[in-house]
């Protein structure tokens, strides 16, 4: 099994799913928030699904007393706690994860899309369903569907969901609008606080939403998805969006970001001229990896690995490279970057300290809650 690691904000005990907080503790949140600002070991975890800034749902298998056998839960820590069964066999083919206002959205592997309601009744949402994102806000879903009944294409359509149409299920008719873009079938979705990016099919990297994240250098919100020039004619491999900022791995290993800047979470040293100024905005610009030292932390020169894995989380980004190193940027109040004591902010990239879990493993995966973060060692 792989070992997952974990640190950020811990105000509700949700990176210490053994120790649940009390009463008291969760009266007086806002001045007795906890902090891990070292990695911890997660137990008994086989995946870490999903992350709010206040809860973490984990996949877990757990022994039936009395016999040899297991089975799977999705388990719900922190401000919600809660245990869904889930058989075990199949807990490896949940592709994705949401939680959205204490209920559970589940994409499995074979494309069905799920809504687990908070009693524990589960409805089908979509039948079938290519990828899906969630806005920060919680407003608003995006998935892939085919573009006709039948089609089982590995490429489709953009639809657009209402969240509540879908949280009053079975109550409510869920409907979703689709959002054409002519000639493209996508691929992959991803969102943040009110921004999406969509991949093509033909492997071009679209953007929708509010201003200066979208990539496209200017600040003008888009209700519809324009392609963003600057990635074009990029293999994308991976995307992700913190709450202002996204980042794309291309099929070389290189890491391109674009969005706000403000903590750093860019990963690229910029001047700024006053709090509420976020340079180069919405331009995307090439990460590079260990160029300086900045007296704190260690950065190796002319680092030429590959980014294998990358994911944003509120105002931080996290990367691990083909070396096996994890690295962070951005904002680190909770300790979310992993380097020791809580800090405001890091412009660039520095190796988190990944402590020595198990003798040949290695950092190969990576995801973010808002103020927290989630490293797979294997």
């Amino acid at each position: 099994m792989a070992t997952v690691l974990a640190f950020g904000y811990n105000g509700w005990h949700q990176l210490q799913p053994q120790a649940e907080p009390t009463e008291s503790q969760k009266d007086t949140l806002s001045t007795t928030a906890r902090i891990r600002s070292l990695p911890i070991s997660l137990p008994d975890c086989h995946r870490v699904l999903a992350a709010t800034w206040d809860t973490v749902v984990l996949a877990r298998s757990v022994a039936i007393s009395d016999t040899a056998e297991s089975t799977g839960i999705l388990e719900l820590h922190g401000r919600i706690s809660r245990r869904i069964p889930w058989e075990s066999g199949l807990l490896s083919e949940l592709a994705r994860v949401h939680l959205v206002h204490e209920r559970v959205l589940v994409l499995t592997q074979d494309r069905r899309l799920l809504l687990v309601q908070r009693t524990g009744e589960v409805y089908t949402v979509a039948q079938h369903c290519l990828d899906v994102a969630v806005s920060g806000d919680e407003q608003t879903v995006v998935t892939i569907e085919p573009a006709h009944d039948g089609d089982h294409d590995s490429a489709g359509v953009l639809y657009v969901y209402n969240v509540h149409t879908i949280l009053c299920m079975p109550a409510s008719k869920v409907a979703a609008t689709s959002l054409p873009v002519q000639g493209e079938l996508f691929v992959r979705v991803a969102a943040g606080y009110n921004h999406f990016l969509a991949q093509s099919k033909r492997n071009e990297v679209f953007s929708w939403g509010s201003a200066r994240q979208l990539g496209h250098g200017d600040t003008q919100d888009l209700e519809q998805p324009h392609v963003i020039a600057s990635l074009q004619g990029l293999a994308v491999t991976q995307m992700a969006c913190g709450a202002f900022h996204s980042a794309v791995i291309s099929d070389s290993g290189d890491l391109y970001t674009f969005g706000w800047n403000q903590y750093g979470q860019l990963g690229v040293d910029e001047e700024t001229n006053g709090a509420d100024e976020h340079p180069s905005a919405g331009a995307v610009q090439l990460v590079t990896f260990g160029s300086t030292n900045d007296g704190d932390h260690d950065h190796v020169d002319d680092l030429e690995t590959a980014v294998v894995s990358v994911a944003c989380g509120e105002g931080h980004t996290v990367a691990i490279l083909s070396d096996g190193s994890a690295w962070s940027c951005g904002w680190g109040k909770y300790g979310q970057l992993g380097n020791g004591p809580a800090t405001g902010s890091t412009q660039r990239f520095a190796r988190i300290p990944l402590p020595a879990v198990e003798k040949g493993r290695r950092a190969v995966h990576c995801m973010c809650g808002p103020w927290t973060t989630f490293i797979t060692m294997a």
